[in-house]
């Protein structure tokens, strides 16, 4: 639960950088809802890198590996 993480972090005067937080909805049949975390809404995005790796909605490494090997072939990005 999102909004009990927010309390959570309130309490203990813990920052959350909400700008930096997103959501990828993975699976055909998601009902793609809005996910907020104190009153702001998250944006939905089609994939997003986290360490290193590309995560799409897809659920397939396609587009990460595509990134990598245009990176090693000194292709733009």
């Amino acid at each position: 639960d999102l909004e009990s993480l927010y309390e959570f972090l309130n309490i203990w005067q813990l920052d959350l950088s909400v700008h930096k937080c997103a959501v990828v909805h993975y699976g055909r049949n998601n009902p793609r809802l809005d996910y907020t975390i104190g009153g702001n809404i998250l944006p939905s995005l089609e994939s997003q890198r986290d360490l290193g790796v590309l995560f799409a909605e897809t659920a397939t490494f396609s587009d990460h590996c595509r990134t990598i090997i245009g990176k090693g072939l000194g292709l733009p990005i």
